[in-house]
């Protein structure tokens, strides 16, 4: 809590910090969990590789490809794209990499609140990797999304020690959420997890 308020300016508690083995794992419970078999998901491609491969041969959905558009290396979310995918009543979650990896955006304010509106109004979870989210230049600042999004309880965020210091083989990471009443519904399938000896 004291490294997300003194480095990103975010304020949660501890009673809203769930520990998970690895944050693939905190992942695959949420996919499971707010959709079924042969739904869609939507990742903003390029994306992390192994999303696409879980999403249809692991956990029996749909890869749904939001393609971010790049301007010379710059990329930006395709918004009109994004609406479309998300107006599809099939389509059940977004899984979004902010800082998106492997194209190095941090998303602005306004285009996070973008993304928040257009998922709220059509009913698509939000699973938020932030995993990235220490690896900044500087001058840049990185913004929860959970820290704009208006409807906490359509909207996880997923950190870790894993890329800040190189620690994944700890398998320790943390999903935040700030509904209570989301949390109680992802506890309630979720095994009680500890930390390991060595992650503490």
């Amino acid at each position: 809590c004291r490294w997300f308020k003194d480095r990103h300016d975010w304020i949660i508690s501890p009673d809203e910090v769930t520990c998970s083995h690895g944050t693939f794992g905190a992942l695959e419970h949420a996919v499971k969990l707010f959709s079924n078999e042969g739904d869609g998901i939507i990742v903003m491609r390029p994306v992390y590789g192994h999303f696409s491969s879980a999403i249809e041969t692991e956990w029996n959905r749909k890869a749904v490809s939001n393609h971010l558009i790049n301007d010379n290396g710059y990329y930006t979310i395709d918004f009109a794209d994004l609406e479309e995918k998300c107006a599809d009543p099939n389509n059940k979650v977004l899984i979004f990499c902010s800082p998106a990896n492997p194209v190095g955006r941090v998303w602005t304010e306004e285009e996070l609140k973008k993304v928040s509106k257009i998922c709220a109004k059509h009913d698509v979870f939000v699973i938020s990797d932030e995993v990235h989210c220490d690896h900044l230049r500087k001058g840049v600042k990185h913004i929860p999304f959970l820290k704009v999004c208006e409807d906490k309880s359509k909207a996880m965020v997923l950190v870790g020690i894993n890329k800040s210091f190189n620690m994944a083989g700890l398998s320790c990471s943390n999903a935040i959420i700030q509904d209570k009443g989301l949390q109680e519904k992802f506890m309630a399938g979720y095994p009680h997890v500890m930390p390991t000896p060595f992650a503490v």
